[in-house]
């Protein structure tokens, strides 16, 4: 987006045919899509599929964030957009009835938020207090690009703190212990 906004001319059309700034914004909306759907999919209540509903299901927590989640994901239009414009693009009969939606920038943002901060809650209540240190681990390494990010995310749980961290990690777990 920053790339592109530095080629903007201001002109419509000079920036019509600029054919990098037209394979900007055509990346932006395709990742822009691609989010959207994938936080669509976060967000529904299946069982048997990766989302926060069948987490929260099998673990037993989480229950009033994860329906939080959702309850943003449906108001800010996430999912009608998906069915309508993005995955399975229903089309209505007449021209006429066809209808524009725009999720802004901030909300797509705060959606990817909210969905970080739900996989951070389960993992915390799930693996215990060595998940914020793989978690800071995998932010550090997040522009190392010798794996896809979803096989470094699946590796994640395998990343072995610093002896330091380790320490924190022991010190953490026993106040826990000490809390019950």
């Amino acid at each position: 987006m920053a790339q592109a906004a530095k080629l903007r001319t201001g002109d419509s059309l000079k920036d019509l045919d600029n054919v990098n700034l037209v394979t900007l914004d055509s990346l932006t909306d395709k990742l822009e899509d691609e989010i959207i759907s994938r936080l669509t999919e976060l967000a529904q209540q299946k069982i048997g599929q990766l989302t926060f509903y069948f987490a929260h299901l099998k673990l037993n927590v989480l229950e009033k964030e994860t329906s939080d989640f959702t309850r943003f994901i449906k108001k800010n239009r996430f999912e009608e957009k998906r069915n309508y414009v993005i995955s399975h693009k229903e089309l209505p009969e007449k021209w006429t009835d066809h209808k524009l939606i725009s999720i802004p920038y901030p909300t797509i943002v705060r959606g990817i938020a909210a969905a970080l901060h739900l996989m951070k809650e389960f993992d915390m209540l799930y693996r215990g207090p060595s998940a914020k240190y793989q978690w800071r681990e995998m932010r550090r390494r997040r522009y190392k690009l010798a794996y896809p990010a979803n096989t470094r995310y699946i590796l994640m749980h395998y990343i072995l703190p610093s002896p330091a961290e380790q320490e924190e990690i022991l010190q953490e777990e026993k106040s826990n212990v000490s809390d019950i």
